[in-house]
């Protein structure tokens, strides 16, 4: 891509953010899929240059985005303070999707950043993220058993 070419599509996609697709085409004489290129080029830039280091909160939540047939996507967030981010979506809601994301989010950075805090989930089946969690976090199990009065 041409240095223009790359200004224009990085102006897309900051209007992207702010309105739909449709309107940036409209707005700025420009065609549709000009406008979903270039927020596909922002997300892939994002996406090569995120820092996920220093994250040690989480939380989850399951969105269903389809009533008929129930179809949920599960998201995952960082709720550090001072960083409120989203961090990953993974299709459904079952135990294989939380072990596709710390699969994603990888060992070492569970083990490193997340073993000081208790895990938070606004699963509809908590069960399913904590024995995840617990998997690839065993360090947190002592934390969050002493956040748990009379667990034997």
């Amino acid at each position: 891509m041409r240095s223009v070419e790359t200004t224009y599509a990085w102006f897309l996609a900051s209007w992207a953010k702010r309105l739909s697709w449709k309107e940036v085409a409209e707005v700025f004489h420009t065609r549709w899929d000009s406008v979903v290129r270039s927020v596909k080029m922002a997300v892939t830039w994002g996406l090569e240059h995120r820092d996920l280091s220093g994250i040690s909160a989480i939380d989850t939540d399951e969105i269903c985005w389809r009533k008929q047939g129930e179809k949920f996507v599960t998201q995952v967030y960082q709720l550090d303070a001072g960083a409120r981010r989203l961090l990953w979506i993974g299709r459904d809601r079952t135990a294989k999707t939380f072990r596709d994301f710390f699969d994603w989010f990888g060992s070492e950075r569970c083990q490193m950043n997340m073993a000081t805090n208790s895990p938070i989930t606004n699963s509809q089946n908590p069960c399913r993220f904590l024995l995840c969690f617990f998997a690839y976090v065993p360090a947190s199990i002592r934390l969050f058993k002493s956040h748990l009065p009379n667990l034997q």
